[in-house]
């Protein structure tokens, strides 16, 4: 008589006597019901309710488009997060990983200068961007991002108001 249970090789210290009541105690059909439904409510719940999104690393790539061709200064930050100032050349970038958190809620906002100008945006809100790769190209008039249809820069939008 065998029964398969992980938890065996983890207590394969214990005697065989002990590993034996082990597998029968977890075999009976009131504790697998139980067990099952607990892994598949700790799985499946996140995935039913937000598609778990919330697990996947979103990455946020900011490239130096300005033009004239000078160099850009950006600060990042969230609620929780500073990510510090930044320099990018002309055509350089910047890029961030972090994970979305469970109320769609998370924002990345920035600052940007260059050549005696200061403008804001925020890089990443939850509601607005549906990518987990999001390429942003900083230009004078305001950030671009890339569409993943097309790839190109099209969906532009203007510097928030100060």
């Amino acid at each position: 008589m065998s029964l398969f249970c992980p938890l065996t090789a983890v207590y394969s210290h214990n005697t065989a006597k002990a590993s034996l009541k082990l597998n029968a105690s977890l075999a009976h059909p009131k504790y697998t019901d139980m067990k099952t439904l607990t892994i598949l409510l700790i799985f499946a719940f996140p995935t039913i309710c937000q598609g778990a999104t919330f697990w996947v690393p979103t990455d946020v790539k900011m490239i130096n488009g300005l033009s004239p061709r000078t160099d850009l200064n950006v600060r990042c930050r969230s609620k929780n997060d500073d990510l510090g100032l930044h320099s990018l050349r002309p055509g350089g970038s910047f890029e961030f990983r972090f994970r979305p958190n469970y109320w769609r809620t998370t924002r990345f906002y920035c600052s940007f200068r260059w050549s005696g100008q200061f403008r804001r945006f925020d890089i990443f809100v939850h509601k607005r961007d549906d990518c987990r790769h999001c390429t942003w190209m900083i230009t004078t008039l305001g950030p671009c991002r890339c569409n993943q249809d097309n790839k190109n820069y099209d969906k532009c939008y203007p510097w928030d108001k100060d």
